[in-house]
């Protein structure tokens, strides 16, 4: 989905600054509620393609940053529990077809193979977005004196201790 469109629905409830401050307090509080993985990335992915749009979305969503830090990373460690090779849980290999496959299950079968949260490497999509907000608020120097700053310490050496050598550049340590 478009995060413009979903911007556009926002504004039709109220004043945009105000639905969203309350959108994404609650979303994050019961973030940490949610038991399914799926949903988890999915609900992230959906988080961090709000920091597509432009500004005062911007600086909205960089006003929670440090919420945004914490979710990526229990999400990417969730993502990446037991590999080493960097990889994502939840992006399966293609199945193939058996003989005794019900339509049920071919249905299935090809729903999950073009949903995104079996496509798409958390990771990697993380960190082209906040690559992109880096480069929109002025760089890395800016972006870690202006919004960086503001994130609690434990919560960004979690962030770069769990990302190390697989986000290089995106955050300094």
């Amino acid at each position: 989905a478009d995060p413009e469109t979903f911007i556009k629905l926002l504004s039709s409830v109220g004043s945009v600054e105000s639905v969203w401050e309350w959108l994404l307090t609650e979303w994050f509080r019961h973030f940490d509620s949610m038991a399914n993985t799926e949903r988890q990335k999915l609900s992230c992915v959906a988080l961090t393609r709000l920091l597509e749009l432009p500004s005062p979305i911007t600086t909205l969503v960089l006003h929670k940053l440090q919420d945004y830090i914490t979710m990526w990373t229990s999400v990417v460690m969730e993502m990446q529990d037991g590999r080493d090779d960097g990889g994502d849980n939840l992006i399966w290999q293609e199945t193939e077809s058996h003989d005794y496959e019900s339509p049920e299950d071919v249905r299935m079968r090809l729903q999950s193979a073009g949903d995104l949260v079996h496509t798409v490497h958390t990771l990697q999509f993380i960190n082209a977005r906040l690559q992109q907000l880096i480069v929109a608020t002025g760089g890395e120097e800016a972006f870690q004196r202006d919004w960086l700053l503001n994130v609690d310490r434990d919560v960004l050496q979690e962030f770069q201790h769990a990302f190390a050598g697989k986000a290089a550049g995106v955050i300094g340590s």
